[in-house]
């Protein structure tokens, strides 16, 4: 079976990771190293980090705080214009709407042919009176669930 620790192993990883690998240690602890296959993958692995960790915090640069500072100033206008645009979608929305509804009614009225059959159509409107309502609740659900949906962005 093969071995899967070795009672150098925690002390050959402490000497790595306390940077005093391989000078400040004791012959003995080198000699096994060298010896053994656990502690020797392991002062490898560990080196190898350690040498990482230092090419990386020397590459390592932070912005200047005001920079950081005047990124976050400029995302919170972003923001606030974002949130200060959506009620104004919404108004154009339900002003298009009623456009297009006085548009229909407008044509309605100057087509003959819409004149000629008024009687008709009152008498369907008249017996399609929740069919009348569902189309005027619809001209004021369309602009609110378009203002819900296009906020949740």
């Amino acid at each position: 079976m093969k071995a899967t620790g070795c009672e150098f192993e925690a002390h050959a990883l402490a000497a790595v990771l306390e940077a005093r690998w391989p000078l400040g240690t004791d012959a003995a602890l080198r000699e096994h190293v060298a010896q053994c296959a656990i502690c020797s993958e392991v002062v490898t692995l560990a080196d190898t980090f350690a040498e990482a960790r230092q090419d990386s915090q020397a590459t390592l640069s932070l912005p200047d705080a005001s920079r950081v500072f005047w990124m976050a100033q400029i995302r919170a206008r972003r923001e606030a214009l974002h949130d200060a645009a959506r009620p104004i979608l919404a108004t154009q929305i339900a002003a298009f709407a009623w456009a297009i509804g006085l548009l229909i009614v407008c044509l309605g009225a100057a087509l003959t042919w819409f004149q000629s059959t008024r009687s008709w159509m009152e008498s369907v409107l008249l017996a399609h009176g929740i069919l009348i309502a569902v189309a005027a609740s619809l001209v004021l659900l369309i602009p609110t669930a378009a203002y819900f949906v296009l906020g949740k962005e």
